[in-house]
């Protein structure tokens, strides 16, 4: 059989190439016009499908769907996340098998390398973009002390360590005269998941105690310096039960849950020196303080070079931290210390980086979904549900990054 020339052979890629072209760049325009309103919430969308972080799940479903559903009434319903653990999540998305994937902190840059390259399919660079400010409170349960407790940073990392054992040390009495006739011992409680929570909460006791260095920022997910611990609890209401259940005890736990819950909880003390309790707006302070990855905000480029833009999300953000972040400037809010933004990791080209096996209507949900989540009437209702929303400049910073989430890399719309 004679071999096709080479003119031949270019003949038939190049016909391949303008059918892809043909077939997918209407469904591509509709997924890559992110900044353009005609195309917001118009109703040409499928169903896809989150899964991660288990306290970003109750964010979703309480604040984000409906604040969805009255942006995007036709597109109701076609959102759909699993709350199955920060780990969980970041493995289906390197799977491809879900839209995108929740976490409580950031991709360390072992993990953002790995969801980006794929064996099955081709490289997609992926943005973490912050939704919300999440926060843990210190949460106790001691039914001889019923003021407020009050707690250094220093004291709580040598609680964890198992260093201070009682409840009456006088390290603990100095701030708190009335522990003096509480004699139990400390009841240590941890997450039993490896969730988002734990690496936070690490993070902040490595801030005071260079013996937690070697546990911080998830260098060793889950692993702890002692194994003292009472009770083990899964997600946020396991480590609910640990506080309720058994006096004595002591746990890092969602700020909403211990609201909800009523549980005891400590004043911390942050970087300043200032004993401040558990509260939304204390972590919306601190998250003011934060420290981006660089990128260029598109409106201060000319027009016809937006393909130049390279946003601030698709850096490395494995060094954002906002734990034990100063006060603010000039204001008289105080920063809470134990606090993370809450992410969603996107992947930015939809056709390259799922290999054509995710449309771009599913791409068109994820977009106008995470665009509503983002917006006012949503980041004003996360105060009431016990979360903090976003700093104006953060949020900025998050809408630059779905701006520029697109079906195929090539497309002209968009990017």
């Amino acid at each position: 059989m004679r071999r096709r020339s080479r003119a031949t052979r270019d003949y038939f890629r190049a016909g391949a190439w303008l059918l892809l072209f043909v077939v997918f760049a209407p469904i591509a325009s509709r997924a890559d016009q992110l900044g353009d309103d005609t195309h917001f919430c118009d109703g040409k969308a499928d169903a896809a499908y989150g899964e991660g972080s288990a306290s970003q799940g109750i964010v979703h479903s309480s604040v984000f769907q409906p604040a969805f559903t009255s942006a995007c009434a036709r597109e109701s319903g076609l959102l759909n996340y699993l709350s199955t653990g920060d780990q969980n999540g970041i493995t289906q998305l390197t799977a491809r098998a879900r839209s995108f994937a929740g976490s409580d902190t950031p991709l360390s840059p072992a993990e953002k390398a790995q969801l980006e390259v794929s064996t099955r399919f081709w490289l997609s660079p992926v943005h973490q973009i912050p939704l919300y400010v999440n926060g843990w409170a210190i949460g106790y349960n001691l039914p001889c002390f019923s003021q407020q407790m009050k707690l250094t940073s220093l004291n709580l990392s040598l609680i964890y360590l198992a260093v201070i054992k009682a409840w009456n040390d006088p390290r603990l009495v100095a701030d708190n005269a009335g522990l003096a006739s509480c004699n139990a011992p400390i009841l240590l409680s941890r997450r039993l998941d490896t969730g988002g929570a734990t690496r936070v909460f690490q993070d902040f006791l490595a801030k005071e105690n260079p013996e937690w260095l070697p546990y911080a920022r998830g260098t060793a997910p889950n692993a702890w310096p002692v194994n003292a611990f009472s009770c083990l609890g899964t997600f946020e209401a396991g480590m609910v039960s640990c506080v309720r259940d058994y006096p004595g005890a002591i746990a890092y736990v969602g700020i909403a849950d211990a609201r909800a819950n009523q549980l005891q909880t400590a004043q911390i003390q942050n970087v300043t020196k200032s004993f401040v309790a558990a509260t939304t707006g204390g972590c919306t302070a601190a998250a003011g303080s934060a420290v981006l990855p660089p990128g260029t905000h598109p409106q201060q480029l000319p027009t016809g070079t937006r393909s130049a833009w390279v946003p601030a999300t698709l850096g490395d953000w494995s060094s954002v931290s906002i734990t034990d972040a100063p006060d603010p400037v000039g204001s008289s809010s105080k920063s809470y210390p134990i606090c993370s933004f809450a992410y969603a990791f996107i992947l930015q080209q939809w056709f390259e980086g799922f290999g054509g096996t995710t449309s771009g209507r599913v791409a068109r949900t994820v977009v106008d979904y995470f665009t509503a989540a983002l917006g006012t009437p949503a980041q004003t209702a996360l105060t009431a549900a016990g979360y903090g929303p976003l700093p104006e400049s953060v949020r900025q910073v998050a809408l630059d990054g779905m701006t520029s989430v697109s079906y195929f890399r090539w497309t002209t719309a968009g990017v």
